[in-house]
Parts: C-alpha cells; sequence; structure tokens
C-alpha cells in the first residue's frame, strides 16, 4: 500500500480536530532543540476512543531570545517545569531539558487543550495548553 492507493480526490481538505478538553498524555520521543534553541516535544493522547494516539507537539522557546515584543520567554522554563513535575521525574543538577525528556519518554501527564482561530493560511488547530501540566491521575 502507498501514494498509487490513494484517491487525493476523496480526502477532505478540513482536517478533524481534536475537540477542547483535558487529556491524558504519553510523551513520545524525539524531543528536539533547534537552531534557536527551543525545545519540541510530543505527546499522545491516551484515552479511549477515536482520539486515542492522536498526536501533539509542544514547543518550547528559548526562555532568553527576545520574542516580537521584545522581552524574553521566562513563561516557557516555567512551563517546562511544570511539564517536567508533571511527568515525575528526577532532574539531576545540570541535565539539559533535551535529556530530561529523552528519558521521560513513555511517561504520562494530564493537559488540557484548546483550538486556535482559523485564518485565511490556517485552519483551527488544537494545541495543548503548556501551562495545565498536571500529574496523570
Amino acid at each position: 500500500m502507498g501514494w498509487e492507493d490513494i484517491d487525493i480526490r476523496a480526502i477532505s481538505l478540513t482536517p478533524k480536530i481534536l475537540p477542547a478538553k483535558s487529556y491524558t498524555f504519553q510523551l513520545l520521543s524525539g524531543t528536539e532543540k533547534n537552531e534557536k534553541g527551543a525545545v519540541t516535544a510530543a505527546a499522545a493522547v491516551l484515552e479511549e476512543g477515536e482520539w486515542n494516539g492522536y498526536k501533539l507537539s509542544m514547543y518550547f522557546p528559548d526562555p532568553y531570545t527576545l520574542n516580537k515584543y521584545n522581552t524574553t520567554n521566562d513563561w516557557s522554563a516555567m512551563c517546562m517545569a511544570r511539564l517536567v513535575n508533571a511527568l515525575g521525574v528526577d532532574v539531576p543538577e545540570r541535565e539539559d531539558t533535551v535529556s530530561i525528556l529523552t528519558r521521560a519518554s513513555g511517561h504520562t501527564f494530564q493537559a488540557s487543550v484548546y483550538h486556535t482561530a482559523a485564518t485565511d493560511e490556517f485552519p483551527a488547530q488544537a494545541k495543548i495548553n503548556l501551562k495545565s501540566f498536571k500529574p496523570a491521575a
């Protein structure tokens, strides 16, 4: 099975969007830091039903870089600390966040999901609320 088996005409251009509510997630492997120092991680919904396994990305900008408002992203470090705390992993002194999250892959946490507004360029998207991390029940 491959691209030759896909009927492009039958593909909906309106993607299904994960409903906005609280979910239990499993942190996936593959956490990375980009050239700007931002950390990206992904998590999958861990609940019964059609959304089980649905993946969302999380983006934590470098706390020390300046954003479009010419201020630092201090909130990013706080959100990362909340995620690590919710994952329940020990953090040795001086361990970097990519290593921590890589080691924590497979661990679970709870977080709420919200929707971005649709624009002319992009449809509405489901995003993990980075300020809502809690330990999984």
